[in-house]
């Protein structure tokens, strides 16, 4: 899973055919148990989607930009285009069919 420590990375990663990119902290217990989840999913959908995580902390404008408002929040972007946005934990089969479905429309 890809650190994005800049918002030209955050840009980069952004407009990639599918991303997405996790919002967390590391003080929060959610955005723990998120990042297993996604790490399981990197390996599924590995070469179909980019995985990310950007620290809310060490990118507080871009995250005033975004209306990070809670952590985790999950954005799923297609070429630049915010497409999904998720908010608090989410379970993997949630997501795995919101991806699947994405990568099934054309």
């Amino acid at each position: 899973m890809i650190e994005l420590t800049t918002e030209v990375q955050f840009n980069q990663t952004a407009n990639s055919p599918l991303a997405l990119i996790d919002i967390y902290t590391t003080w929060c217990p959610p955005c723990r148990i998120q990042e297993k989840i996604l790490k399981k999913l990197e390996d599924e959908f590995q070469n179909q989607v980019v995985f990310a995580r950007l620290n809310a902390e060490k990118l507080p404008k871009l995250c005033d930009r975004l209306k990070i408002m809670y952590v985790p929040t999950l954005l799923l972007y297609r070429e630049g285009k915010l497409v999904k946005r998720f908010t608090g934990l989410q379970k993997e089969k949630k997501l795995k069919k919101t991806l699947t479905t994405l990568l099934m429309q054309p």
